[in-house]
């Protein structure tokens, strides 16, 4: 049995539990990280289980280490952002908030920007072997 984080109670038990990603509840990242996480995974997965790749768990490893420190460097420190400028009063905060509210409401290249953004989270996606 394969479930996912928080629903170990609405199915009464549990032989294996088990979470990709534990997502912050507020913020707004972590579903979309760990739909990046799930991608690279997968990519280890074919790469071990269909390739037949060498050294499985140096792979597994090292993606391990990569997602750890896109949490580390990008998801964790941008959600903590998020929450605070969706619920501070610091006059800062609101200044800050505001500008950005306004380019994203006028400016159609930024949002172009942040998608992109998005795609540097992780620095690999575990395509290639020679990734």
């Amino acid at each position: 049995m394969l479930l996912i984080s928080g629903a170990r109670e609405s199915f009464g038990r549990a032989e294996s539990f088990f979470a990709l990603i534990q997502p912050i509840p507020i913020g707004g990242l972590g579903l979309t990280t760990g739909l990046l996480d799930c991608a690279a995974l997968g990519n280890c997965l074919i790469r071990i289980l269909v390739r037949n790749e060498a050294g499985p768990d140096a792979l597994l490893d090292r993606y391990a280490q990569v997602r750890r420190d896109a949490w580390l460097g990008y998801t964790n420190p941008q959600s903590t952002e998020n929450t605070l400028r969706m619920l501070s009063n610091d006059p800062e905060v609101a200044e800050r908030r505001n500008k950005l509210f306004e380019r994203l409401n006028t400016d159609p290249k930024f949002h172009i920007e942040l998608a992109e953004a998005m795609n540097e989270v992780l620095i690999d996606n575990f395509e290639d072997e020679g990734s």
